[in-house]
């Protein structure tokens, strides 16, 4: 959300309100998300929908981890990599030390895991 203003003295006063405004959504987020589950989960054409989509996420993040092992062993990256096509989800832990862990935070989280959907 982008607001303009001519005079300054209003830019504070704006803020402050769209900071409740903020503050109140995400504290109390509406119920629209429960509504959407309940519709997709009752009814069975839109439930198989949601699994392909599903599926189709899950296959993409095992691809993205495949080609990455391969990249990396293709390269002869030292170290070994089944570590990345072992573990499931969107983070995988690199299994890099700390020295070379460094130039990459930013990258890489300082718990020593990246997202491997990115």
């Amino acid at each position: 959300m982008t607001f303009v203003a001519k005079d300054r003295a209003v830019i504070e006063p704006v803020r402050s309100q769209i900071t409740l405004l903020v503050r109140a959504n995400y504290s109390n987020p509406p119920n629209h998300g429960a509504r959407i589950v309940g519709t997709v989960l009752n009814n069975p054409a839109l439930t198989e929908q949601w699994k392909g989509h599903i599926k189709t996420m899950a296959d993409r993040i095992i691809s993205m981890r495949h080609g990455l092992r391969e990249r990396l062993e293709k390269m002869e990256t030292p170290g070994t990599w089944n570590h990345i096509t072992d573990q499931i989800g969107m983070f995988s832990f690199t299994g890099l030390g700390r020295k070379l862990l460094l130039p990459l935070i930013g990258y890489v989280q300082t718990t020593n895991s990246f997202c491997v959907t990115l």
